[in-house]
């Protein structure tokens, strides 16, 4: 590689940034220790003052070599060269994943990535990487959206994954970490044809290449064909999604079931996407297609950053937790007066609360059942009570009939609106 062919890659990876991530500030690069995170790595360091990027670094540690603890020790030294901030992470993998070990470790790595506090994640993919995920899919079925491979960036829990590298092969790579005298790590793994992505690049691309002139070239034509196709399909999905998801986290079943088959799948996909790290399952997919079609009454489904939930014909989607919540209060014709509202304090509900009604008292579990507030959500719901414990109101729904004066005021968590079937009534 010459110097004008080096300064090529410098220049590319700086107008990619330029055209994809211009109004970011901060980028965390995924640093394995390898060959092709080193030289993004170098690259990085030389464009952080150009662009005044917050450059860091993740590696994690997955634990399949014996010399995994050596490559940690690789890259904090690196990182301490270079002066970026490195953040370690150490994951376990399940041996008997349906996704297998490498999916299952892909997996957790997008799940560490979804943890960093910058807003590009910087992925250290090749020309060779592009062809071999295009082949692989190929191979299993993955259809369009499967052979149109890797994007440069795409949107990932509210932060942009960018692939700078993708138009440059591994050769390329490797001329330019000797022009620089780059050290990095080699993966004994790599060369185990055991594994499909390794047979084919030490096996059957090498035979491909020799065989048909500029084969490279043909399939990353075609890779960019499908991603056309792919955006055009994404486009028509995301506005279809728009249109039957009230929320970000709710999908009307009913609405959903208009759709075309082709059109439901997509949106589904969508929708599921939008709220995992790493790839969705693709039996996973089909499994709640069939719920939703067929008209399950309830069901749930277990996703690696949360879960999913059909009940009232809704799909919703529950990370487990809340997010901060702030209770704000409304006037109504019958409400809670000030004077009380002050004295009260916001916990969850529990299982003996019980607010006080005209003809008695009525169980808040049982008031929630009969609002159909979806059963997920039930335990998480807020009440106020007094200083002894008593509960003076459910927010959103109602207060003790007893307390209630004309235009009173009522509690009101607006990120709880979106379980309040009456809405989409």
């Amino acid at each position: 590689m010459d110097n004008s062919t080096k300064n090529d890659l410098l220049e590319a990876v700086c107008q990619s940034w330029s055209e994809n991530c211009a109004d970011h500030f901060s980028c965390e690069i995924a640093l394995s220790g390898g060959l092709d995170s080193v030289v993004l790595l170098h690259l990085l360091c030389s464009l952080r003052n150009r662009h005044h990027i917050n450059l860091s670094a993740l590696h994690v540690h997955h634990g399949l070599q014996k010399v995994a603890d050596d490559w940690v020790i690789f890259c904090k030294k690196l990182c301490h060269q270079y002066q970026v901030p490195l953040r370690v992470e150490y994951v376990s993998l399940n041996s008997n994943s349906s996704l297998g070990i490498e999916g299952e470790a892909r997996n957790k790595r997008y799940q560490k990535f979804s943890g960093s506090a910058a807003s590009v994640i910087a992925i250290a993919h090749h020309l060779d990487d592009q062809i071999e995920t295009f082949f692989l899919s190929l191979l299993r079925g993955g259809g369009v959206r499967g052979m149109s491979a890797m994007p440069v960036t795409r949107n990932f829990n509210h932060k942009t994954l960018w692939r700078p590298l993708l138009q440059f092969s591994r050769k390329q790579l490797e001329e330019y970490a000797q022009i620089h005298n780059l050290p990095y790590v080699q993966d004994p793994s790599n060369n185990d044809t055991n594994y499909l992505r390794n047979w084919l690049r030490h096996e059957l691309l090498p035979q491909l290449d020799r065989r048909i002139n500029s084969f490279q070239s043909h399939i990353e034509a075609n890779i960019r064909s499908m991603q056309k196709s792919l955006s055009t399909i994404d486009e028509i999905a995301k506005n279809d999604l728009s249109n039957i998801c009230p929320f970000d986290e709710v999908l009307n079943v009913n609405r959903w079931r208009e759709l075309s088959l082709s059109r439901r799948e997509e949106v589904l996909h969508q929708f599921i996407k939008k709220h995992v790290s790493g790839s969705v399952n693709t039996h996973l997919l089909q499994d709640i297609s069939q719920h939703l079609f067929w008209q399950t009454k309830q069901h749930y489904w277990q996703l690696s950053d949360g879960n999913l939930y059909l009940q009232y014909d809704f799909l919703w989607f529950f990370c487990g937790t809340l997010p901060k919540i702030c209770v704000q209060w409304r006037v109504a014709k019958k409400g809670l007066p000030e004077s009380l509202i002050k004295s009260l304090h916001l916990r969850k509900v529990e299982q003996n609360d019980v607010l006080l009604t005209k003809i008695g008292h009525k169980n808040v579990m049982k008031l929630l059942q009969e609002r159909k507030i979806p059963l997920f959500i039930r335990k998480h719901w807020q009440v106020l009570v007094d200083e002894n414990n008593i509960c003076r109101a459910v927010v959103n729904i109602r207060c003790d009939e007893y307390k209630s004066i004309d235009n009173g005021y009522i509690p009101t968590i607006p990120q709880l609106n979106r379980y309040l079937m009456e809405l989409y009534a």
